[in-house]
């Protein structure tokens, strides 16, 4: 799906609900067959890559009905809605009144109605999303002008009209957008709405943040999923002034947020986010090599010439979670330990070292999404980093733990400094150590909490031993043979460098299914046998965690099995890793 196709301003997009309304419905309960409605809209627009894609750039363009999509992250999942989904007419036939928050004033007083159930979802854009993978916004079409106040509208095909006043104005006033484009900020203050995380070096003005209406025949994702939803676009800023009108509790308000803050959608289809790397299948083999030392070339670059730690932070972009075992944990990412950093000075509003800063550069140069945080007492004092459910409002208020799965994260302690932590700073660090140990971030509901399943792979750069101490699988320490590279010279490097071939071999290597053959397996258990042998303090973890670089490096190499050849490299790399970590004493 390429998410730069330039939109077809047919019918189906600039008035969807006239089009929906030519389908035919149940005679028993009104309802369109969701399927022949989606079959009908991609007949006329080719496919939903034609349908404009909905940003903050071009969200005041768009009138009201307008079909578009909006790409995003799953920040909430609210309660379950009833809504008036079908008005019967005085003939007896139905008509729909789904995909809108108002109807015609054509329909008779005092009607039969169906009564149907929808699931209000909040998106936002993913936390951490590198500028390179936003996908690029559309061009709305020429704006109409709008008719005056108490006007009427011409009656569509459908025989719907609506208020002059619903009809989204083309233009939005700076103090609007100001008061809308909050919702896609991160705030510093804690208990405020959800909002997109900027900690991230290079972060792009981010997406609106856009309620999205589920129907009940509309399968709904998952939290913290990233999806493209496809919907009829809802500004009617009359609602919001009923909504004061009538003293709205704080639940039902949470959910319905002016369309001058929030834009709405009623989904028509939500499909997978599309990838900001579409991967050819397979890679050459060639192209592979080529990417993998131009990584580690940028990687050790930024380490001051460190081509080991380089390796091992290699094996960290290409990790993801393949299982979830009891006895062995999480399988297919690690934990790294980047010990013996110089202590750096907090900069930025991620309160980053000079080191961090060129670090988180490179991931948002590799990576479509990471979140970097300098683990000073005031950033872990000063609000939760957990997610947690506002009890008024019954809204979920985002931390900065709530990610998309595949985000790479990076913690500085090196610009920790002698202070105190209060309750909020100890289950900060209480609740990165748990993400570090079991991939899993505890959600606060207040009175009970509910564990949800991560993808982010940790790298921790620290002085010495880390805070997080034995919660982190993989400690080397940095040994750099040149200068660290400074974030300026290596931002203006990053500027005129072309990565994209990197970016699709990390792509593609880590989609990769990973297998172990039985023979290889065979040379595996004999090793390590061997290895528990000579040595008792080799521990059922130590052979997780040898197993796991072997997976991550083979996969590195593009190889989806692991060979005996690989195995022996990943031993010789183990022990060079180990000899730094205990140095022989000199004579």
């Amino acid at each position: 799906m390429s998410p730069s196709a330039t939109p077809k301003w047919v019918p189906a997009i600039t008035k969807p609900l006239s089009a929906i309304a030519s389908l035919p419905v149940s005679p028993d309960d009104g309802k369109v067959d969701i399927s022949a409605l989606q079959a009908a809209l991609l007949q006329s627009v080719g496919s939903w890559d034609q349908v404009p894609l909905l940003t903050d750039d071009n969200v005041d363009g768009f009138p009201c009905g307008t079909l578009v999509r909006y790409t995003g992250m799953v920040q909430d999942m609210l309660n379950p809605e009833y809504y008036v989904g079908a008005v019967q007419l005085a003939d007896g036939s139905w008509v729909s009144a789904r995909f809108q928050d108002q109807v015609s004033e054509c329909m008779p007083s005092g009607a039969p109605t169906k009564i149907e159930e929808r699931r209000p979802l909040f998106l936002i854009a993913p936390p951490g999303t590198a500028d390179w993978a936003r996908p690029a916004p559309a061009t709305p079409p020429e704006a109409k002008p709008s008719p005056r106040p108490g006007g009427k509208r011409e009656r569509d095909a459908d025989g719907a009209s609506m208020n002059a006043e619903e009809e989204a104005p083309a233009v939005v006033s700076p103090a609007a957008r100001a008061n809308r484009g909050s919702l896609g900020q991160r705030s510093t203050e804690d208990g405020q709405a959800p909002t997109l995380d900027t900690s991230c070096a290079a972060a792009a003005p981010s997406p609106v943040g856009c309620m999205v209406y589920v129907v009940d025949d509309l399968k709904a994702p998952v939290l913290n999923d990233i999806v493209t939803v496809v919907g009829i676009l809802s500004i009617v800023p009359e609602l919001a002034a009923c909504c004061q009108e009538d003293a709205m509790d704080a639940e039902l308000a949470g959910s319905h947020p002016p369309t001058s803050r929030c834009p709405r959608l009623h989904a028509l289809a939500i499909l997978p986010g599309p990838s900001p790397t579409p991967a050819p299948a397979p890679l050459p083999p060639s192209a592979i090599a080529e990417a993998r030392l131009r990584t580690i070339g940028l990687l050790s670059l930024v380490l001051g010439g460190d081509d080991l730690a380089a390796e091992y932070l290699l094996l960290q972009l290409v990790g993801r979670v393949h299982a979830r075992r009891e006895d062995a944990g999480v399988i297919g990412t690690g934990s790294l330990n980047l010990t013996g950093c110089p202590a750096g000075q907090a900069s930025g509003p991620a309160s980053l070292s000079s080191l961090g800063q060129a670090l988180a550069l490179a991931l948002q140069a590799l990576m479509p999404r990471s979140v970097c945080l300098g683990l000073t007492t005031s950033q872990l004092t000063a609000r939760p980093w957990w997610p947690r459910r506002d009890q008024n409002t019954q809204r979920l208020l985002e931390g900065r733990l709530q990610m998309a799965k595949g985000t790479q994260v990076l913690l500085d302690e090196t610009v920790m400094s002698a202070g105190t932590l209060n309750e909020v700073g100890v289950r900060n660090l209480q609740a990165v150590d748990v993400l570090v140990r079991t991939q899993k971030v505890a959600y606060d509901f207040e009175f009970f909490s509910l564990d949800q399943e991560a993808d982010a792979p940790v790298t921790v750069l620290s002085c010495g031993r880390s805070l997080l101490k034995d919660a982190l699988g993989t400690s080397l320490p940095l040994a750099p043979t040149a200068p660290l590279a400074e974030p300026e010279s290596l931002a203006s490097m990053l500027q005129t460098s072309s990565l994209d071939g990197v970016r699709e071999y990390l792509a593609a290597v880590r989609a990769l299914d990973f297998t172990i053959p039985s023979h290889v397996a065979e040379v595996v258990e004999k090793d390590l046998t061997s290895a528990r042998q000579k040595d008792a303090a080799i521990t059922p973890a130590s052979l997780h965690h040898l197993l796991n670089v072997a997976r991550l490096l083979a996969v590195s190499h593009g190889e989806a099995e692991l060979t005996a050849g690989r195995w022996a490299a990943v031993q010789s790399m183990e022990l060079r890793r180990s000899a730094r970590c205990n140095p022989t004493p000199s004579a």
